[in-house]
């Protein structure tokens, strides 16, 4: 497979599936998904390193043992993600990091509306009690609704375009010798899935959720482009952020 980038678009071209993209994609899966998720932070370096050697793919190489390297320093998820954003920006050029900036149309920015709010939904309904935090994390006034809407939002878009860049733009450019377009949906998508464990939802319930919810991002992105796929994000984040918020600072 071919992966480049056209409008915000990523495209493919199916060949095949290597044994060598196979097993590549099985560390990908569980390497850099552990790692993001706090566990074993120290295998992220080795871990990127063998995938970029069984993949061969050079657009994120370097990008990605950046991201290793940060994340094992123990640096707060997703300044990993932009510290990695970074080298690849600089690796391919501003007129690429331009086309990820690309205006959506209006069918990808209601498709993208559509996927964020009805993931948001099926989040709060199956996981709403599990996003109640502890209101002693959070010991300081309540901030009013305004307030809380802000935390949301901010919060969401610093942490939905880190894992967008991540899983829908470095992950796939480091997939340049896999051959099939399902396997370039269905890997960052599942490895986005184990690397929420910790995330909200958490839990394997969370996992099973996150991979469905990956999968579905990354097929938005190859029909619908890079900014639809983080607006469906941003408007997922600032449900469950804004849920959670809310319960954090009930008792304060």
């Amino acid at each position: 497979m071919e992966v480049g980038l056209t409008a915000g678009r990523m495209t493919v071209r199916p060949r095949g599936w290597p044994l060598a993209s196979t097993s590549a994609a099985g560390v990908l899966v569980v390497g850099l998904s552990v790692t993001a998720a706090g566990i074993a932070r120290w295998t992220a370096i080795p871990l990127v390193l063998l995938a970029a050697v069984l993949l061969r793919g050079r657009d994120a190489t370097l990008a990605l043992v950046a991201y290793g390297a940060v994340l094992a320093s123990g640096v707060t998820w997703p300044l990993a993600a932009y510290t990695a954003f970074v080298v690849w920006a600089l690796a391919h050029g501003w007129p690429e990091v331009r086309r990820l900036a690309t205006r959506p149309t209006s069918r990808a920015t209601w498709a993208g509306l559509a996927l964020g709010v009805v993931a948001g939904a099926a989040t709060l309904l199956l996981f709403g009690h599990q996003l109640r935090w502890n209101p002693v994390v959070v010991p300081i006034r309540w901030p009013g609704m305004a307030g809380i809407v802000l935390l949301a939002v901010a919060g969401a878009v610093f942490n939905a375009l880190g894992e967008e860049l991540l899983w829908r733009i470095l992950v796939p450019s480091l997939m340049g010798t896999s051959r099939s377009v399902a396997f370039a949906v269905v890997v960052p998508g599942l490895s986005f899935g184990i690397a929420h464990y910790f995330g909200l939802p958490s839990g394997w319930g969370g996992v099973a959720a996150a991979c469905t919810y990956g999968i579905a991002l990354s097929a938005l992105h190859r029909r619908h482009g890079f900014a639809a796929c983080v607006l469906a994000h941003v408007v997922t984040d600032v449900m469950l952020f804004w849920w959670a918020l809310r319960w954090a600072f009930f008792a304060s």
